[in-house]
């Protein structure tokens, strides 16, 4: 069935997220929908450690003023995931939000997409509910 997840994103952030799902896509195929690639975003976050976390969220610019909050259906047990990572996180004395840590979650894998495939393609202003 599936479980909404949110996320507040700066304008920017949204439209590289969008353009790093583009770039694996016709890179690899594997998500044919963006919730799809935002539910591999968060599980791959959550599955590294808190000091692993903390140094990939140092490196999160905000260049944008202005955002807004965006949300997905995305797999059951998607919550639990975060909700484990977070509690990990909170140990190691660093506290966010469920919606900031989504964030950095697909901030991540952003930065990793551009590693791997270079320049993005340009974000249009809505993506297709599904590729081909």
């Amino acid at each position: 069935m599936g479980e909404r997840v949110n996320a507040y994103f700066y304008d920017e952030e949204f439209a590289d997220a969008k353009s790093a799902y583009l770039a694996d896509w016709r890179a690899d195929h594997e998500h044919g929908v963006f919730p799809a690639w935002v539910h591999a975003a968060i599980a791959r976050h959550a599955a590294r450690s808190p000091q692993e976390r903390a140094a990939l969220a140092r490196e999160r610019v905000i260049h944008s003023t202005r955002g807004q909050m965006r949300n997905w259906t995305v797999v059951d047990g998607t919550h639990d995931l975060v909700s484990a990572a977070r509690r990990d996180d909170e140990h190691a004395d660093r506290f966010l939000a469920e919606s900031t840590w989504i964030a950095e979650a697909i901030h991540v894998a952003v930065q990793q997409s551009v590693q791997r495939h270079g320049q993005l393609p340009p974000a249009p202003a809505r993506l297709p509910n599904r590729l081909a």
